[in-house]
């Protein structure tokens, strides 16, 4: 009844998450060119420009249902991308020929489109021996960039050349990174076959170590909650979870039946990155008969 991966991807939730990534990678674009102009954080921008990205692409996988971690995953990348590239493209095509506008104004020298256009590229010509966009990503790296914004006459920490290079590489694989990772938690939900619809809370009832998972099991199938939870543990803290435990944990079902919830129940091996989870029971169980059994739980 639930599941996370190998799931159906609707044409409706494509769309959204690629109408989602598209005006993140605007936002992002245009925050960092933004603030390439003003204060630039060299190591929060990254990261926020990430979160950025990555949420919305999460919340519009939850709406359109999809269910493909990989396509989540890889839409936040693509867009995380996609925003350093629109970054860089804005300097060059608004900020670069502004800044060339403001020099010749200042020169008392034409600043009609034709001569800043033939300015940026003897610019470039002369200082990288080549025109154009990638030609302008060059002469950023060599004119620097620094904490307070993308000159290196500005105060604050100088990176040139090499070190610039290297920051914009570094820069790029943290946004694509925090995208990606952040699309993907934001868009990973439990999933009710019966309703095709994404489960809106869960709530965890506990874990029983693998000794008692005979009886454990034994309550699952009669759905005896008094008994299931006499077995459970709340501790919530992982290091003082047993290595090897069940786990129970009941999910609200989607708003198209509010009369019942989820119990499920998986093994858990290991800790960290070692761990592993093994669903052994889901099935739908009457919400009176939680909501009784809490109520009873209470008057004890």
């Amino acid at each position: 009844m639930i599941e996370e991966k190998h799931s159906p991807i609707p044409a409706a939730g494509i769309g959204l998450i690629l109408g989602a990534g598209a005006v993140a990678a605007a936002a992002v674009a245009l925050g960092l060119y933004v603030a390439s102009r003003t204060f630039y954080p060299i190591v929060l921008a990254p990261i926020i420009a990430g979160l950025i990205v990555g949420v919305p692409i999460g919340k519009a996988a939850l709406a359109g249902k999809v269910r493909s971690t990989v396509l989540i995953g890889l839409a936040g990348l693509l867009a995380g991308v996609g925003g350093v590239i629109g970054y860089h493209y804005l300097s060059y095509s608004i900020g670069f020929p502004n800044d060339i506008r403001s020099e010749l104004e200042f020169v008392g020298a034409p600043t009609d489109d034709e001569t800043v256009e033939r300015t940026r590229s003897f610019i470039l010509e002369d200082e990288t021996g080549s025109d154009g966009f990638l030609a302008f990503v060059k002469l950023e790296a060599q004119n620097g960039l620094t904490v307070s914004g993308s000159s290196s006459s500005d105060s604050g920490i100088a990176l040139e050349g090499t070190a610039a290079w290297i920051y914009y590489g570094v820069e790029a694989l943290i946004i694509a990174a925090v995208s990606l990772f952040t699309a993907r938690v934001s868009g990973t939900a439990e999933w009710d076959e019966e309703t095709r619809q994404f489960f809106t809370k869960r709530k965890s009832q506990g874990f029983a170590g693998m000794e008692f998972a005979g009886r454990v099991e034994r309550a699952l199938e009669a759905q005896d909650m008094s008994t299931l939870l006499s077995l459970l543990d709340n501790e919530t803290k992982p290091r003082k979870q047993p290595k090897d435990r069940i786990e129970v944990t009941i999910f609200d079902v989607p708003k198209a039946d509010s009369s019942t919830v989820v119990l499920t129940a998986e093994t858990v091996s290991g800790k960290g990155d070692k761990e592993k989870r093994t669903p052994i029971y889901s099935d739908r169980m009457p919400r009176e008969k939680l909501n009784a059994t809490t109520a009873a739980d209470a008057g004890a």
